[in-house]
């Protein structure tokens, strides 16, 4: 067998082919590595000692063979069906290309072609309700193919890769690029894994005001020309099906770099498939819907930035609002440059801080440092401005003047696809309205003097003017922290294991902690500030994070969202709704410590959820996260689980 398995590989080395020895183990490996020969050929003086007593040979394909490509069916029943598909386009193609069967009952076809790629995964086999198997696929550049001229041994199976018609795989035909995207297009239709592969970002709710997400409308209502070509992609074939094949900029001829119209859920439609590995900034083998593509070409995968662009585009809000606020701001713009004075008149001010006392403190503060997250500012101001009767025109040199008074029109300048959304979400549903910002900025500053006064406390009590930074050693819940001073006094806290264990703190204390170490993370804010409140803050420490008291939440928070049943627990699960499955019950990470956040803790996450975490344990809670399918696609939720929990009635 050596004897003809060395001619072989002559034959292959002496029409241009980079040719590889293959194990008698089944393993289908070469025998030796094989990754310079992606670039260099084994010489025709080395074939006979290289291939001395060895199973098989192996084609590399790629640029160092002359751009071969072979397409690899690892499914059978797919074959018969792509022939007809590549005949409807071109009847003799297949004519022209070597096509060997495999010890599988699979089938190779060789070409070469400038287009040739990496490694491609063109069809998915459904085997089961979430399981697929590769059924086509190719190998390209950094890819080889056992040839024929192997023993049965190169194979698990025992057979051998025998060509059965075509011409002779050393006379592989050159097949032009537009016939490559024939081969590789009828292919990829068979494709039977839809949609699952998709990224689906999840547009900011508050961008639109609680109203039609401006990705799902974009994904509803434009056509792909609009989202690709103005990046520089081309259309280079369009079927009677109206399924099309895009070319990526950059690549010359009529390569094939993705397609459309094959590919598509219920959420986000039709979907563009991308199987070039060299479609910047497109994953091969990935599907997108047109919002995740539009955020991708124009604004580097921000799919916020996307939103308000989109928004801004008249999608996601009410054209006609958007087009009234557009004026607006253009007539605004036209008096800002011709220097006319923009005072808005004083009863309309009078008239907005009369209606909500938050309004008018948060008018007069005129903080930039307070402003960091102005969209739901302006909400407030928005619904403020409907409540007196104040027409488009008005609300926007409001909201002109209240970023003037804080400073900040450039680093937020008027967004009118944001502010036409706004007012219609105002419109639909006027009862709707959040001043927690302003509650909480009005709150902190009133807070002033019990915050200097904590401050002169810690100092006096701990004999430390300021710290600086938390230090800690160890990991886990072994951690040892200490409090280091800026004259570098270290006060030791303890272990995080320890420390969790303690009462709670006072929002006071926070706020000076906030001020003094505003680098610190949630958990370190966490840890010192108990320290605070045991060692040297108050007389008497509020119950409010025992153990006791969260067992209360959680059954309150089980009272105002009541327990799913097991027949719907998945859109339970998806909605962040507490639900019981396997015999647990789940509480949704996200969903309660929401709750939790705005009921009973202003607002502030970031500062609640170790504590809550913690505490959730002591409780018997365990965390948990599920995979969850649905519709053939899966979600990944994060849950605190426990077997038993009562809720005791109020």
């Amino acid at each position: 067998m050596s004897a003809e398995v060395i001619a072989f590989a002559r034959g292959y080395s002496e029409c241009g082919y980079s040719v590889v020895p293959i194990r008698g183990d089944g393993s289908k490996a070469p025998t030796l590595s094989w990754k310079r020969y992606q670039k260099e050929r084994i010489s025709d003086a080395d074939i006979d000692s290289t291939f001395a007593d060895k199973a098989g040979v192996a084609i590399i394909c790629g640029e160092v063979s002359g751009h071969l490509e072979v397409i690899d069916f690892d499914e059978p029943s797919f074959i018969p069906k792509w022939e007809a598909l590549v005949a409807t386009e071109d009847e003799g193609l297949l004519v022209r290309c070597p096509r060997v069967v495999t010890p599988t009952g699979g089938v190779h076809i060789y070409f070469r072609s400038k287009g040739c790629d990496g490694n491609l995964k063109l069809a998915w086999k459904k085997d089961g309700e979430n399981s697929y198997s590769v059924a086509i696929e190719t190998r390209g550049e950094g890819g080889y193919v056992l040839a024929p001229g192997c023993s049965e041994d190169c194979h698990e199976d025992g057979g051998t890769y025998d060509q059965v018609s075509g011409p002779p795989i050393s006379q592989c035909p050159v097949i032009s690029e537009e016939e490559r995207a024939i081969l590789l297009s009828a292919a990829y239709s068979l494709n039977e894994k839809r949609g699952s592969m998709e990224i689906v970002p999840q547009t900011p709710e508050s961008l639109s005001g609680g109203g039609p997400r401006p990705g799902d409308q974009f994904n509803r209502q434009a056509n792909w020309a609009e989202v690709l070509r103005p990046s520089g992609w081309a259309l280079v074939r369009k079927n009677e099906d109206e399924s099309c094949f895009w070319q990526r900029p950059g690549k010359d001829g009529a390569g094939c770099s993705a397609t459309t119209g094959h590919c598509s859920n219920d959420d986000s439609g039709d979907l563009l498939y991308v199987f070039s590995s060299n479609a910047d900034p497109f994953e091969s083998e990935r599907a997108y819907s047109k919002f995740s593509a539009f955020a991708l070409l124009n604004h580097d995968g921000d799919f916020t930035a996307a939103s308000r662009s989109l928004l801004d585009m008249g999608y996601g809000c009410d054209p006609e609002i958007l087009s009234d606020v557009k004026e607006a701001i253009s007539a605004l713009n036209t008096l800002i440059e011709s220097g006319v004075d923009l005072a808005i008149p004083e009863d309309t001010i009078n008239q907005l801080k009369q209606i909500d006392g938050k309004f008018r403190r948060t008018w007069e503060m005129k903080r930039s440092d307070f402003s960091r997250d102005v969209s739901r500012y302006d909400t407030s101001i928005i619904w403020y401005c409907c409540e007196v009767g104040l027409d488009i025109k008005q609300m926007v040199s409001v909201l002109y003047k209240f970023r003037i008074e804080r400073g900040i029109i450039d680093k937020h300048p008027l967004m009118a696809g944001s502010i036409a959304a706004k007012i219609a979400r105002i419109n639909d549903h006027p009862d709707t309205h959040d001043s927690t910002l302003m509650k909480e900025e009005i709150t902190e500053v009133s807070s002033t003097d019990d915050v200097e006064h904590i401050k002169a406390e810690i100092k006096a009590r701990l004999g430390l003017d300021e710290f600086s930074y938390l230090e800690q050693h160890g990991r886990d819940e072994n951690t040892i922290f200490y409090l280091v001073s800026t004259d570098g006094q270290r006060v030791k806290i303890g272990s995080e294991n320890k420390l969790m264990t303690l009462k709670g703190f006072s929002a006071p204390v926070l706020r000076w902690f906030h001020k003094v170490i505003p680098n610190m993370k949630g958990w370190q804010w966490d840890a010192t500030l108990r320290l605070m409140l045991q060692t040297c803050v108050v007389d008497e420490m509020p119950d409010s994070w025992e153990g006791n008291q969260m067992a209360e939440w959680v059954g309150q928070y089980l009272r105002e969202r009541p327990v799913c049943d097991d027949e719907n627990w998945k859109e339970a699960a998806l909605h962040g709704m507490p639900f019981q499955n396997d015999g647990k019950l789940h509480l949704h990470v996200e969903g309660l410590m929401k709750w939790i956040s705005l009921t009973k803790w202003g607002g502030d996450s970031k500062i609640a959820s170790h504590t809550v975490r913690s505490l959730l344990k002591t409780l018997g809670f365990q965390h948990e996260k599920k995979n969850i399918w649905v519709d053939g696609k899966s979600y990944c939720r994060s849950f605190w689980t426990i077997v038993e929990w009562k809720v005791e009635d109020e």
